[in-house]
């Protein structure tokens, strides 16, 4: 399944521990989306894979790539 591919993708990027991140990256909500639209990103592209009270990470369905926002 490709979202367990996401997650290992981005937990080899960032040292943090597996009990951090969600089960499986998950598509953003209405506030989220939000989030994404003023920075620039396409809710489609975009799965949530961590999240806190000052950030949220994100991860591209395409290319993996990873950004994190503050809220």
């Amino acid at each position: 399944m490709w979202n367990k591919d996401i997650l290992r993708y981005a937990m080899r990027q960032v040292q943090r521990k597996r009990s951090d991140y969600m089960e499986y990256p998950r598509k953003p909500t209405d506030e989220e989306v939000i989030l994404l639209n003023k920075n620039k990103m396409r809710e489609d592209n975009w799965l949530v894979i961590w999240e806190n009270k000052k950030q949220i990470d994100f991860i591209s369905i395409k290319s993996r790539q990873r950004r994190t926002i503050r809220k």
